[in-house]
Protein backbone atom coordinates (compact mmCIF):
# COMPACT_ATOMS: atom_id res chain seq x y z
CA UNK A 1 0.00 0.00 0.00
CA UNK A 2 1.43 3.41 -1.00
CA UNK A 3 1.99 6.06 1.66
CA UNK A 4 -0.07 8.42 -0.50
CA UNK A 5 -3.06 6.13 0.05
CA UNK A 6 -3.11 7.41 3.65
CA UNK A 7 -3.89 11.00 2.60
CA UNK A 8 -6.89 12.53 4.33
CA UNK A 9 -9.53 13.42 1.72
CA UNK A 10 -12.29 16.02 1.51
CA UNK A 11 -14.80 13.18 1.51
CA UNK A 12 -13.54 12.04 4.93
CA UNK A 13 -13.87 15.61 6.23
CA UNK A 14 -17.43 15.74 4.93
CA UNK A 15 -18.26 12.36 6.48
CA UNK A 16 -16.46 12.52 9.84
CA UNK A 17 -15.43 16.16 10.39
CA UNK A 18 -17.24 18.83 12.41
CA UNK A 19 -18.45 20.23 9.09
CA UNK A 20 -20.74 17.17 8.87
CA UNK A 21 -22.37 17.94 12.25
CA UNK A 22 -25.60 19.96 12.50
CA UNK A 23 -25.35 23.70 13.15
CA UNK A 24 -26.97 23.19 16.55
CA UNK A 25 -25.83 20.25 18.72
CA UNK A 26 -28.64 18.76 20.80
CA UNK A 27 -26.83 15.86 22.48
CA UNK A 28 -25.30 15.61 25.94
CA UNK A 29 -22.01 17.36 26.74
CA UNK A 30 -20.10 14.09 26.18
CA UNK A 31 -21.93 13.44 22.88
CA UNK A 32 -21.25 16.99 21.68
CA UNK A 33 -17.56 16.64 22.59
CA UNK A 34 -17.49 13.37 20.65
CA UNK A 35 -18.55 15.28 17.51
CA UNK A 36 -15.33 17.32 17.69
CA UNK A 37 -13.20 14.27 18.56
CA UNK A 38 -14.71 12.03 15.88
CA UNK A 39 -12.48 13.11 12.99
CA UNK A 40 -9.26 12.82 15.05
CA UNK A 41 -10.22 9.41 16.48
CA UNK A 42 -11.67 7.78 13.35
CA UNK A 43 -9.55 9.36 10.58
CA UNK A 44 -6.34 11.07 11.77
CA UNK A 45 -5.28 8.58 14.50
CA UNK A 46 -5.78 5.34 12.44
CA UNK A 47 -4.12 6.73 9.29
CA UNK A 48 -1.24 8.32 11.21
CA UNK A 49 -0.65 5.07 13.15
CA UNK A 50 -0.73 3.10 9.88
CA UNK A 51 1.93 5.42 8.44
CA UNK A 52 4.06 4.94 11.60
CA UNK A 53 3.73 1.15 11.24
CA UNK A 54 4.66 1.42 7.56
CA UNK A 55 7.83 3.33 8.39
CA UNK A 56 8.62 0.97 11.30
CA UNK A 57 8.47 -1.98 8.89
CA UNK A 58 10.76 -0.12 6.51
CA UNK A 59 13.21 0.60 9.34
CA UNK A 60 13.24 -3.02 10.57
CA UNK A 61 13.86 -4.34 7.06
CA UNK A 62 17.11 -2.36 6.90
CA UNK A 63 18.77 -3.93 9.99
CA UNK A 64 20.90 -6.51 8.13
CA UNK A 65 24.29 -4.85 7.67
CA UNK A 66 25.54 -7.54 5.26
CA UNK A 67 22.99 -6.48 2.59
CA UNK A 68 23.48 -2.75 3.01
CA UNK A 69 26.75 -2.42 1.02
CA UNK A 70 25.17 -4.01 -2.08
CA UNK A 71 22.07 -1.81 -1.65
CA UNK A 72 23.92 1.42 -0.81
CA UNK A 73 23.68 2.85 -4.33
CA UNK A 74 19.98 2.03 -4.51
CA UNK A 75 19.39 3.57 -1.07
CA UNK A 76 21.36 6.67 -2.02
CA UNK A 77 19.08 7.06 -5.05
CA UNK A 78 16.10 6.58 -2.75
CA UNK A 79 17.50 9.21 -0.40
CA UNK A 80 17.89 11.68 -3.27
CA UNK A 81 14.35 10.91 -4.37
CA UNK A 82 13.12 11.38 -0.79
CA UNK A 83 15.04 14.65 -0.58
CA UNK A 84 13.35 15.80 -3.78
CA UNK A 85 10.04 14.74 -2.27
CA UNK A 86 10.89 16.66 0.89
CA UNK A 87 11.74 19.78 -1.13
CA UNK A 88 8.46 19.38 -3.03
CA UNK A 89 6.57 18.85 0.25
CA UNK A 90 8.25 21.91 1.70
CA UNK A 91 7.08 23.90 -1.32
CA UNK A 92 3.58 22.57 -0.79
CA UNK A 93 3.82 23.43 2.91
CA UNK A 94 4.84 27.00 2.07
CA UNK A 95 1.95 27.24 -0.41
CA UNK A 96 -0.43 25.87 2.23
CA UNK A 97 0.96 28.29 4.82
CA UNK A 98 0.42 31.19 2.39
CA UNK A 99 -3.15 29.98 1.85
CA UNK A 100 -3.61 29.71 5.63
CA UNK A 101 -2.34 33.27 6.17
CA UNK A 102 -4.69 34.51 3.43
CA UNK A 103 -7.59 32.62 5.00
CA UNK A 104 -6.66 34.05 8.42
CA UNK A 105 -6.66 37.57 6.95
CA UNK A 106 -10.08 36.87 5.42
CA UNK A 107 -11.28 35.57 8.79
CA UNK A 108 -10.03 38.71 10.57
CA UNK A 109 -11.74 40.88 7.93
CA UNK A 110 -14.95 38.89 8.32
CA UNK A 111 -14.68 39.17 12.12
CA UNK A 112 -14.28 42.95 11.79
CA UNK A 113 -17.36 43.03 9.54
CA UNK A 114 -19.22 40.97 12.16
CA UNK A 115 -18.19 43.37 14.94
CA UNK A 116 -19.33 46.33 12.82
CA UNK A 117 -22.66 44.61 12.10
CA UNK A 118 -23.06 43.74 15.79
CA UNK A 119 -22.42 47.39 16.71
CA UNK A 120 -25.03 48.49 14.18
CA UNK A 121 -27.44 45.91 15.63
CA UNK A 122 -26.87 47.20 19.19
CA UNK A 123 -27.41 50.79 18.04
CA UNK A 124 -30.60 49.78 16.25
CA UNK A 125 -31.75 47.87 19.34
CA UNK A 126 -31.11 50.98 21.47
CA UNK A 127 -33.15 53.07 19.03
CA UNK A 128 -35.93 50.48 19.17
CA UNK A 129 -35.90 50.55 22.99
CA UNK A 130 -36.05 54.35 22.92
CA UNK A 131 -38.94 54.27 20.45
CA UNK A 132 -40.71 51.66 22.57
CA UNK A 133 -40.33 53.86 25.65
CA UNK A 134 -41.80 56.80 23.69
CA UNK A 135 -44.70 54.61 22.60
CA UNK A 136 -45.35 53.49 26.18
CA UNK A 137 -45.27 57.11 27.35
CA UNK A 138 -47.67 58.13 24.59
CA UNK A 139 -49.95 55.21 25.48
CA UNK A 140 -49.93 56.32 29.11
CA UNK A 141 -50.91 59.81 27.95
CA UNK A 142 -53.74 58.38 25.85
CA UNK A 143 -55.03 56.35 28.82
CA UNK A 144 -54.89 59.43 31.01
CA UNK A 145 -56.75 61.46 28.39
CA UNK A 146 -59.36 58.72 28.06
CA UNK A 147 -59.81 58.72 31.81
CA UNK A 148 -60.26 62.49 31.71
CA UNK A 149 -62.84 62.07 28.94
CA UNK A 150 -64.76 59.52 30.98
CA UNK A 151 -64.70 61.85 33.95
CA UNK A 152 -65.94 64.76 31.79
CA UNK A 153 -68.71 62.62 30.36
CA UNK A 154 -69.77 61.73 33.88
CA UNK A 155 -69.79 65.38 34.77
CA UNK A 156 -71.90 66.12 31.65
CA UNK A 157 -74.46 63.48 32.68
CA UNK A 158 -74.67 64.99 36.13
CA UNK A 159 -75.11 68.43 34.61
CA UNK A 160 -77.92 67.14 32.32
CA UNK A 161 -79.66 65.68 35.36
CA UNK A 162 -79.35 68.99 37.13
CA UNK A 163 -80.83 70.74 34.04
CA UNK A 164 -84.03 68.69 34.35
CA UNK A 165 -84.29 69.72 37.98
CA UNK A 166 -83.36 73.33 37.52
CA UNK A 167 -83.52 75.03 34.13
CA UNK A 168 -81.69 77.98 35.47
CA UNK A 169 -78.87 75.76 36.44
CA UNK A 170 -78.94 74.21 32.92
CA UNK A 171 -77.21 77.21 31.38
CA UNK A 172 -74.41 76.95 33.88
CA UNK A 173 -74.27 73.16 33.42
CA UNK A 174 -74.31 73.57 29.62
CA UNK A 175 -71.38 75.91 29.91
CA UNK A 176 -69.58 73.31 32.04
CA UNK A 177 -70.48 70.66 29.47
CA UNK A 178 -69.09 72.77 26.65
CA UNK A 179 -65.86 73.19 28.61
CA UNK A 180 -65.76 69.47 29.29
CA UNK A 181 -66.39 68.75 25.59
CA UNK A 182 -63.52 71.05 24.68
CA UNK A 183 -61.33 69.13 27.12
CA UNK A 184 -62.52 65.86 25.55
CA UNK A 185 -61.70 67.09 22.05
CA UNK A 186 -58.27 68.17 23.24
CA UNK A 187 -57.76 64.83 24.94
CA UNK A 188 -58.86 63.00 21.76
CA UNK A 189 -56.39 65.05 19.73
CA UNK A 190 -53.70 64.12 22.22
CA UNK A 191 -54.68 60.43 21.94
CA UNK A 192 -54.56 60.55 18.13
CA UNK A 193 -51.13 62.21 18.26
CA UNK A 194 -49.91 59.58 20.72
CA UNK A 195 -51.26 56.78 18.52
CA UNK A 196 -49.45 58.27 15.52
CA UNK A 197 -46.22 58.45 17.54
CA UNK A 198 -46.74 54.83 18.62
CA UNK A 199 -47.13 53.63 15.00
CA UNK A 200 -44.00 55.57 13.99
CA UNK A 201 -42.06 54.03 16.87
CA UNK A 202 -43.32 50.57 15.90
CA UNK A 203 -42.18 51.16 12.28
CA UNK A 204 -38.75 52.26 13.52
CA UNK A 205 -38.56 49.18 15.74
CA UNK A 206 -39.41 46.84 12.84
CA UNK A 207 -36.76 48.55 10.67
CA UNK A 208 -34.17 48.20 13.43
CA UNK A 209 -35.08 44.52 13.84
CA UNK A 210 -34.54 43.98 10.09
CA UNK A 211 -31.10 45.60 10.33
CA UNK A 212 -30.27 43.40 13.33
CA UNK A 213 -31.32 40.20 11.53
CA UNK A 214 -29.20 41.20 8.50
CA UNK A 215 -26.19 41.80 10.75
CA UNK A 216 -26.70 38.44 12.47
CA UNK A 217 -26.84 36.64 9.07
CA UNK A 218 -23.59 38.34 8.05
CA UNK A 219 -21.98 37.26 11.33
CA UNK A 220 -23.02 33.61 10.82
CA UNK A 221 -21.66 33.67 7.25
CA UNK A 222 -18.34 35.12 8.44
CA UNK A 223 -18.11 32.48 11.18
CA UNK A 224 -18.70 29.71 8.60
CA UNK A 225 -15.88 31.11 6.45
CA UNK A 226 -13.56 31.21 9.46
CA UNK A 227 -14.29 27.57 10.36
CA UNK A 228 -13.62 26.50 6.74
CA UNK A 229 -10.32 28.40 6.67
CA UNK A 230 -9.25 26.84 9.98
CA UNK A 231 -10.06 23.37 8.62
CA UNK A 232 -7.93 24.01 5.51
CA UNK A 233 -5.04 25.20 7.72
CA UNK A 234 -5.21 22.07 9.91
CA UNK A 235 -5.22 19.87 6.78
CA UNK A 236 -2.16 21.64 5.37
CA UNK A 237 -0.33 21.29 8.71
CA UNK A 238 -1.10 17.55 8.81
CA UNK A 239 0.31 17.14 5.26
CA UNK A 240 3.48 19.01 6.24
CA UNK A 241 4.03 16.82 9.33
CA UNK A 242 3.58 13.64 7.27
CA UNK A 243 6.13 14.82 4.68
CA UNK A 244 8.60 15.78 7.42
CA UNK A 245 8.27 12.33 9.03
CA UNK A 246 9.00 10.67 5.64
CA UNK A 247 12.09 12.86 5.16
CA UNK A 248 13.43 12.05 8.67
CA UNK A 249 12.95 8.30 8.08
CA UNK A 250 14.74 8.46 4.71
CA UNK A 251 17.62 10.39 6.29
CA UNK A 252 17.96 7.75 9.05
CA UNK A 253 18.10 4.99 6.40
CA UNK A 254 20.79 6.87 4.48
CA UNK A 255 22.91 7.42 7.63
CA UNK A 256 22.59 3.72 8.55
CA UNK A 257 23.58 2.63 5.02
CA UNK A 258 26.54 5.03 5.00
CA UNK A 259 27.76 3.68 8.37
CA UNK A 260 27.54 0.10 7.03
CA UNK A 261 29.41 1.11 3.87
CA UNK A 262 32.20 2.77 5.86
CA UNK A 263 32.44 -0.32 8.11
CA UNK A 264 32.74 -2.60 5.07
CA UNK A 265 35.27 -0.24 3.48
CA UNK A 266 37.37 -0.35 6.69
CA UNK A 267 37.24 -4.16 6.67
CA UNK A 268 38.26 -4.25 3.00
CA UNK A 269 41.35 -2.14 3.74
CA UNK A 270 42.68 -4.59 6.38
CA UNK A 271 45.68 -6.57 5.05
CA UNK A 272 48.01 -8.14 7.63
CA UNK A 273 49.65 -11.41 8.71
CA UNK A 274 47.13 -13.89 10.04
CA UNK A 275 46.58 -13.78 13.86
CA UNK A 276 44.70 -16.75 15.32
CA UNK A 277 43.56 -14.71 18.35
CA UNK A 278 41.98 -11.97 16.26
CA UNK A 279 38.40 -11.81 14.99
CA UNK A 280 38.08 -11.26 11.22
CA UNK A 281 35.09 -10.06 9.24
CA UNK A 282 34.31 -10.39 5.50
CA UNK A 283 36.66 -8.24 3.45
CA UNK A 284 39.69 -8.58 5.76
CA UNK A 285 42.81 -9.80 3.90
CA UNK A 286 45.72 -11.71 5.50
CA UNK A 287 48.93 -13.46 4.53
CA UNK A 288 49.49 -16.99 5.77
CA UNK A 289 52.50 -19.25 5.03
CA UNK A 290 53.39 -17.07 2.06
CA UNK A 291 49.86 -17.12 0.51
CA UNK A 292 47.21 -14.37 0.56
CA UNK A 293 43.59 -14.89 1.65
CA UNK A 294 40.37 -12.79 2.01
CA UNK A 295 37.79 -13.44 4.73
CA UNK A 296 34.31 -14.45 3.48
CA UNK A 297 32.58 -15.13 6.83
CA UNK A 298 33.21 -13.78 10.32
CA UNK A 299 35.66 -16.05 12.17
CA UNK A 300 38.05 -16.34 15.10
CA UNK A 301 40.67 -19.11 15.13
CA UNK A 302 39.84 -20.67 11.77
CA UNK A 303 43.06 -20.77 9.73
CA UNK A 304 43.00 -19.21 6.24
CA UNK A 305 43.16 -22.63 4.60
CA UNK A 306 39.60 -23.29 5.88
CA UNK A 307 37.54 -22.54 2.75
CA UNK A 308 34.36 -22.14 4.79
CA UNK A 309 35.75 -18.81 6.06
CA UNK A 310 38.53 -17.82 3.66
CA UNK A 311 39.12 -17.43 -0.09
CA UNK A 312 42.59 -17.92 -1.57
CA UNK A 313 43.81 -14.80 -3.37
CA UNK A 314 47.37 -15.71 -4.33
CA UNK A 315 49.08 -18.98 -3.48
CA UNK A 316 52.73 -19.09 -2.58
CA UNK A 317 54.79 -20.35 -5.49
CA UNK A 318 57.77 -22.66 -5.43
CA UNK A 319 60.88 -21.19 -3.93
CA UNK A 320 63.24 -20.05 -6.69
CA UNK A 321 66.92 -20.82 -6.98
CA UNK A 322 67.91 -17.20 -7.28
CA UNK A 323 68.17 -17.09 -11.06
CA UNK A 324 65.87 -16.90 -14.05
CA UNK A 325 63.58 -14.42 -15.82
CA UNK A 326 60.12 -13.20 -14.83
CA UNK A 327 58.40 -14.97 -17.70
CA UNK A 328 54.77 -14.18 -18.40
CA UNK A 329 53.99 -17.81 -19.23
CA UNK A 330 54.99 -18.69 -15.64
CA UNK A 331 53.59 -15.78 -13.63
CA UNK A 332 50.68 -14.81 -15.90
CA UNK A 333 49.80 -17.93 -17.90
CA UNK A 334 46.28 -16.63 -18.68
CA UNK A 335 47.59 -13.32 -19.99
CA UNK A 336 45.59 -11.15 -17.57
CA UNK A 337 48.33 -8.50 -17.34
CA UNK A 338 46.49 -7.19 -14.32
CA UNK A 339 47.60 -5.49 -11.13
CA UNK A 340 47.35 -8.04 -8.32
CA UNK A 341 45.70 -5.61 -5.91
CA UNK A 342 43.05 -4.63 -8.39
CA UNK A 343 42.47 -8.30 -9.11
CA UNK A 344 42.08 -9.04 -5.40
CA UNK A 345 39.62 -6.18 -4.90
CA UNK A 346 37.53 -7.50 -7.79
CA UNK A 347 37.49 -10.99 -6.30
CA UNK A 348 36.53 -9.62 -2.88
CA UNK A 349 33.64 -7.77 -4.45
CA UNK A 350 32.39 -10.99 -6.04
CA UNK A 351 32.65 -12.80 -2.69
CA UNK A 352 30.76 -10.09 -0.86
CA UNK A 353 28.04 -10.05 -3.50
CA UNK A 354 27.71 -13.84 -3.25
CA UNK A 355 27.50 -13.64 0.58
CA UNK A 356 24.66 -11.06 0.32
Amino acid sequence: MSIRDYKITDAQFSEKGVIAAPDTLTGTAAENKGVFDRFAREIIAPQFNAIVDEFADMEESANSWAAEEAQRVQQENARQSAEQGRVSAEGQRKTSETARLSAEENRISAENDRVTAETARVNAENKRDSAEKSRVSAENGRVSAESARVTAESQRANAESSRAQNESARVSAETGRADAEADRVSAEDTRISAETARKTAETNRASAETVRESGEAARKSAETGRVSAETARANAESTRQTSEAARVSAEKSRVSAEAARQSAETARNVWEPYDAAKTYVPGNKVSFNGSSYVCTAATTGHVPTDTAYWLLIAQKGADGKGAGDMLSNVYDPQGKKQDVFGYVDAQIGKVLEASY
